[in-house]
């Protein structure tokens, strides 16, 4: 017997530390979109999570050190056990 299923919405993740380096150009909160699904088969289950990034993660106004302001794209995958 096997089960499926299917989720999505928003997430936001905070930087609780970072290099000294970096810290003034880091963004302090990310915002994602997440979409994702399971199949659970047995005991063993199977996750797969796309995050889209909706918001840079490097602020690289007036910092000639970083040239990156781009956005970041997160994809999980997870094998477990449901017991």
């Amino acid at each position: 017997m096997f089960k499926v299923r299917a989720y999505g919405g928003p997430s936001l993740h905070w930087t609780l530390q970072s290099l000294e380096v970096e810290k003034n150009n880091i963004n302090n909160a990310i915002a994602y979109l997440n979409v994702g699904g399971g199949l659970d088969v047995g005991i063993v289950t199977f996750d797969l999570r796309l995050d889209y990034g909706l918001t840079k993660v490097y602020d690289s106004a007036g910092s000639e050190s970083i040239q990156l302001a781009s956005k970041s794209n997160i994809i999980t995958f997870a094998v477990g056990l449901v017991f």
